[in-house]
């Protein structure tokens, strides 16, 4: 014979009433909005972050040159150095 749980089924009822209480109709739903401001920091952020992926991708040739600098056959010219140079002292 089974007897049926009684406070199990009292709990079930109270929460399918509770969750029926809690569903929105839409019209509510179409009141409330949402807002999202974002901080100085965020913007910059942002900013930073579209500007990097409209850049130029540079793997390709930061492959080539790293695999030349491990096979040894990277050649760097004195010019450029003393040109990098001076152009980081300010002098150029």
């Amino acid at each position: 014979m089974i007897t049926p749980n009684k406070p199990v089924h009292q709990v079930s009822r109270i929460y399918q009433k509770n969750t029926a209480a809690r569903r929105l109709r839409p019209s509510e739903t179409a009141a409330s909005s949402d807002a999202v401001s974002l901080s100085k920091e965020g913007r910059e952020l942002q900013a930073v972050l579209q500007s990097v992926s409209s850049a130029a991708d540079i793997r390709p040739i930061a492959e080539e040159l790293r695999a030349q600098v491990q096979s040894g056959t990277y050649q760097v010219s004195s010019k450029q150095i003393a040109a990098a140079l001076l152009n980081k002292l300010g002098t150029r």
